[in-house]
């Protein structure tokens, strides 16, 4: 190692840094300064395998020293072994590497293992879901170039399935030799397939309400809340909800879907063909009656229990009638406009009330008024009578709202501001986007948006309630980027909560 590189270590001492660690083979080969994104890269070099920990550390460290500065180290190695040695030493590197790329894999990266034959580096998985984790977030690649920026060593890396274990599931088993046969057919008639894909691209499935996926299900359904780990085949029967397909290889689909029987509910999961899913988007989706049959399993991925779906029937679900001859009128009753509470909006409920022969209901939602407007047009299109109300709120005047109030000072400045995250909760969730309006003497002065890498992927339904998606955020800063960007924003304002 050239002695007129400045070593780490000593650098640290100087300015009376302390950080954990053998950090002694560490010099300082360059740093790079980019003030369009006040950016400062530290290009480390060492003679022997550091832990990728120690850099995020010294990165956290360094970025309170250079104030108002973004802080990124890199590395390069100095080593001549062969990857196989290096790997006793690396391992743990890439695996911090694909627990920060995916965070929910916490719960799986132990399992992981690999090997190195000459120029090609393998991981393994242990189940379906694990794969399709690595393949769907492209983790190969990601190490390739970690590998090459690195170590300096030109390799392939592949996301290996031979280890998979069938976890006495006979359908995932089956699943994984189907879809190794569909990859050898695909690499041998690759041509054929193209010439194909056209034609059957303009063949469009039938719906039909007498459709099977696998076999006719003549047996009883058993209720849900009854399922337990030692189940293993059930038949159950339900309303489908929450509908999602994922893509992954040999031009396969991963459905996945719930159902519910109002005892309790529970996940089903299907690998269809390009064939079978066609068939199977046409005929099944939300709001729909099914009896399914399948093996519960526990699944790695999302931590419960889940039905790995063998057959579907279509069932047509017997309707609940009023059939006594004097009629109620429902004087308690909650729309969507009901946050976390009611389902259905009022046009629906009126229709089922008409239905049944009611002359009259009420609308009472909580602590809102918005659905009085559909229920004014449903009580004119079914000549029905409403009744309109409301489930008011006490409010509790000894708790503030307003917090650090100083009677002496006068506010006219204001920040109304809004977040976008991940899901619900303030624990494991994260912030996706950030929004704000700066509001001087009753004028509207500044604004502050900004899309946030949350450093995860994105749930489907929160895409659907957002509209902020995976791609649209890859990019972005995360939010410790962000945060001193909005902290200057709203210095000395009144921060108003939008809801």
């Amino acid at each position: 190692m050239n002695n007129s590189k400045i070593q780490l270590v000593e650098l640290l001492k100087r300015n009376h840094i302390s950080i954990e660690g053998n950090l002694d083979s560490l010099f300082i080969e360059k740093v790079k300064l980019n003030p369009n994104q006040n950016l400062v890269n530290i290009i480390l070099k060492s003679a022997k395998i550091i832990s990728e920990k120690n850099f995020s550390e010294i990165a956290n460290v360094l970025k309170d020293k250079f104030d108002g500065l973004k802080v990124s180290i890199s590395i390069r190695y100095d080593i001549v072994d062969d990857l196989i040695k290096i790997m006793n030493d690396y391992w743990e590197n890439i695996l911090y590497c694909i627990e920060k790329e995916i965070p929910s894999s916490h719960s799986w990266i132990e399992y992981l293992e690999y090997e190195v034959n000459k120029d090609v580096f393998m991981i393994f998985a242990i189940n379906d879901v694990i794969n399709y984790a690595l393949i769907n977030n492209k983790i190969a690649e990601k190490i390739k170039n970690k590998i090459k920026n690195e170590l300096n060593k030109n390799v392939n890396v592949i996301i290996d399935d031979s280890k998979i274990k069938n976890n006495d599931n006979e359908i995932i088993e089956k699943t994984i030799d189907e879809e190794k046969k569909i990859s050898i057919e695909t690499l041998n008639n690759n041509g054929n397939i193209n010439k194909n894909k056209e034609k059957k691209n303009n063949k469009k499935s039938i719906s039909n309400k007498s459709y099977i996926y696998g076999k006719k299900i003549n047996e009883q359904p058993m209720d849900i809340k009854d399922i337990n780990l030692n189940t293993g085949s059930a038949i159950l029967a339900g309303d489908v909800f929450q509908m999602e397909v994922r893509d992954i290889r040999g031009n396969k689909k991963l459905v996945i879907f719930n159902i519910t029987d109002l005892t309790d509910s529970i996940t089903v999961k299907v690998f269809l063909t390009e064939k079978q899913f066609k068939e199977f988007k046409t005929n099944v989706y939300d709001g729909l009656y099914v009896k399914v049959e399948g093996d519960i399993i526990f699944d790695n991925y999302s931590k419960y229990l889940v039905l790995m779906l063998k057959s579907l029937n279509l069932l047509e679900k017997k309707e609940r009638l009023d059939l006594t001859q004097k009629k109620r009128v429902e004087l308690h009753l909650h729309t969507q406009m009901s946050s976390m509470d009611g389902l259905n909006n009022f046009k629906k409920l009126a229709h089922r009330a008409k239905k049944w022969g009611h002359t009259a209901i009420a609308i009472t939602d909580h602590g809102v008024v918005q659905g009085f407007p559909e229920a004014m047009e449903a009580s004119k299109e079914l000549g029905l009578k409403v009744l309109y109300g409301v489930e008011g709120y006490l409010v509790n005047d000894k708790k503030p709202i307003v917090y650090n109030y100083d009677v002496k000072k006068e506010y006219n400045t204001f920040v109304v501001f809004d977040i976008e995250t991940t899901g619900l909760s303030p624990k494991n969730d994260m912030i996706t986007e950030i929004g704000a309006i700066k509001i001087v003497n009753g004028k509207i002065v500044d604004e502050f948006s900004q899309l946030i890498n949350p450093e995860r992927p994105i749930p489907n339904r929160i895409i659907k309630i957002t509209g902020i998606t995976d791609e649209m955020v890859k990019d972005k800063p995360t939010i410790d980027e962000v945060l001193p960007d909005f902290e200057r924003f709203i210095d000395g304002a009144v921060l108003v909560a939008h809801n």
